[in-house]
């Protein structure tokens, strides 16, 4: 497997249904993550994270970043992980 380490600005995550986005080693500045259904997304934001989960979906996110309109509605999470 291989691993991918990049810094981006700005990232924008859309998921459904059983998806996935394990990208801890993607480190961006402001990300907008939405999420549904059994999707699950994993990344480090640096500075914002607006997120939206919904269904039984899960967002992780590491860094410092400062959470804007975030929501989570059923059985989905939000999660700030600080954890290595």
């Amino acid at each position: 497997m291989e691993h991918l380490n990049v810094s981006l600005a700005e990232v924008q995550i859309i998921c459904s249904g059983a998806s996935s986005v394990r990208a801890f080693d993607l480190k961006c500045e402001n990300a907008k993550v939405d999420v549904s259904g059994a999707a699950s997304v994993r990344i480090t934001v640096n500075k914002e994270i607006s997120a939206r989960a919904s269904g039984a979906s899960s967002i992780s996110y590491k860094g410092a970043a400062m959470m804007k309109d975030i929501s989570s509605s059923g059985a989905s999470s939000v999660k700030h992980r600080t954890d290595d």
